[in-house]
């Protein structure tokens, strides 16, 4: 399972890398459907792909619309770039199988999260002609509690969908 869960990892940064620094998307997301058409992706990993990949996306615009993120790129409706979808829904997957492969006590998955996304969009916006407003404190730190809150979202999705099916609880340590 360990070496499964380094080839997701693998293919996600190959598609970030596609979307962000190269600003590939459209090859981004191909490489994302490859990724989940190759290795199988069943139904309910597709669910939760697209309610992790719309919640990220939602945040997202809001940091938009209140002006404390500035996203260069080719946009959708108005609003997001299409890089950014493309990181979502590469995140979305990799976040479903290191949630499977990966048993950590929900503390460390927060930790994790609070460091690792700001510092993922932080990589992403020195690379690109993005902009993040870091001066604005009262942005920074709900930016840093989403990214807090991330993990937990994702967990209770994938929990939600796992009991529907008759799968039980994921084993995660409180």
């Amino acid at each position: 399972m360990i070496k499964s869960i380094y080839l997701h990892g693998i293919i996600f940064n190959i598609c970030w890398l596609f979307a962000i620094p190269l600003q590939m998307p459209l090859i981004s997301v191909g490489v994302f459907l490859l990724w989940s058409f190759i290795i199988t992706t069943k139904a309910e990993e597709w669910f939760y792909i697209a309610l992790v990949a719309v919640c990220g996306l939602l945040v997202d615009s809001f940091f938009v619309k209140i002006q404390w993120l500035n996203l260069e790129g080719e946009l959708l409706a108005n609003v997001l770039p299409f890089w950014l979808i493309a990181v979502w829904l590469a995140f979305a997957k990799f976040s479903y199988h290191w949630f499977e492969n990966i048993k950590l006590s929900v503390p460390v998955y927060v930790i994790l999260f609070a460091i690792l996304g700001p510092v993922n969009y932080f990589a992403g916006a020195s690379i690109t002609s993005s902009d993040i407003n870091w001066q604005q404190y009262h942005f920074s730190l709900m930016f840093i509690a989403w990214w807090s809150l991330l993990p937990l979202v994702c967990l209770l999705l994938k929990r939600k969908i796992d009991v529907r099916l008759g799968k039980g609880k994921i084993d995660v340590l409180l």
